[in-house]
């Protein structure tokens, strides 16, 4: 359900904003199950603005909405929010009517510092802006490099062909903030954290913070869980020599090194990795941190075989609680049955267990 681009008072257009980060972090068979804001890139603003526009048009369209934005504070909280207002124009081939909620990820101070000037902002004007990256490649992917100072990021309801947000017009609504915080007031007064996060806002906040969180819990488990796969392949690969070794000296075990990938390193290949430190003091009710690490032998991989028809199979290195519905839960040991992968174990690969079938992160499991 696409909300209503009437401007309302700040207050309920928190509630809106909170709504709509809430559908935009969270993958929706409407829209395709890899369509969402990885909770790393949520992790990394340095501010977000939320809209929601109307845009009509017969070879000339027009485009008004109303939103508001929020700014990281230096301690990792977030401001109290600014209202904010769309309008522009466009020509040639745009036909129709669509009503878009907008949640536009701002990757620089100077993306912050542009919403907190008096005045217009012009998007691909002011601001360099670009199609954010979604879903779960852009998570296995890692940082993204070349970086726009704000990721643009949309779902529509309605007709509409050739939807552009470049030359769109965002603009403060001072009438609104002044109501709100009952005396005239600056988008940058509000966006510097000098008047105190509203109680109305604690839903906004919520959202927010508790995908970043989950953001955080990500990239931490993908670190040790790497770290954890690395040693793996090097205890196998020097297994694969010692048995080489062993044929042709006759299982003679003159002159070999012991294993060096043995009890020992496996044992510090479970140790917890240190938790990402972004821990603000105040970070509006919830604190986002690492996750504890996952513990237990790594299990012995088999020589790969593929099985008639393409299918392989795949044993469990680490247990996989699944992060969202559609994953494909498993225990360290399990065999998985690969039904769709990538050239990359960096990636989600797909799988069945049984009767159940999902997704889980290919670094997980080793093939068979």
């Amino acid at each position: 359900m696409v909300n209503s681009p009437i401007p309302q008072e700040l207050g309920a257009q928190c509630k809106i904003a909170a709504k709509i980060i809430n559908k935009f972090v969270k993958p929706d068979s409407s829209f395709g199950p890899d369509q969402y804001i990885p909770p790393t890139i949520l992790a990394a603003a340095k501010g977000v603005a939320v809209m929601t526009v109307i845009k009509a048009g017969f070879l000339f369209s027009g485009r008004a909405g109303a939103g508001l934005v929020v700014a990281r504070l230096p301690d990792g909280s977030w401001s109290a929010p600014c209202a904010i207002g769309q309008a522009g124009a466009g020509a040639g081939g745009q036909i129709g009517v669509e009503i878009t909620d907008f949640v536009f990820v701002l990757n620089t101070d100077e993306a912050v510092k542009a919403f907190s000037h008096t005045g217009n902002i012009t998007l691909g004007g002011n601001v360099s802006v670009a199609a954010g990256p979604m879903g779960r490649s852009a998570e296995a992917a890692g940082a993204v490099l070349h970086m726009a100072a704000i990721y643009s990021y949309s779902k529509t309801k309605g007709l509409f062909a050739g939807v552009s947000i470049e030359g769109t017009v965002i603009l403060e609504r001072k009438e609104t903030n002044a109501e709100f915080y009952n005396r005239k007031i600056t988008a940058k007064e509000i966006l510097s954290g000098s008047v105190p996060p509203p109680p109305q806002a604690n839903d906004l906040y919520k959202a927010l913070n508790t995908k970043i969180e989950a953001g955080m819990r990500v990239a931490d488990e993908k670190q040790r869980a790497n770290a954890r796969a690395v040693a793996e392949s090097e205890r196998q690969r020097y297994l694969m020599i010692q048995a080489t070794d062993a044929a042709s000296y006759g299982g003679n075990d003159y002159g070999r090194a012991k294993d060096p990938f043995g009890a020992q390193a496996q044992r510090a290949a479970s140790l917890e990795f240190p938790r990402n430190t972004w821990s603000p003091q105040n970070n509006n009710g919830i604190a986002a941190g690492g996750m504890a690490s996952r513990t237990g032998t790594l299990p012995s991989a088999a020589g790969r075989r593929t099985l008639t028809g393409g299918a392989e199979f795949a044993t469990a290195l680490y247990d996989f609680d699944g992060e969202q519905d559609g994953d494909l839960y498993f225990r360290a040991g399990d065999t998985v049955t690969i039904t769709k992968k990538t050239a990359s174990t960096n990636d989600w690969w797909s799988g069945k267990i049984g009767a159940r079938e999902g997704s889980f992160p290919a670094n997980y499991v080793q093939l068979q």
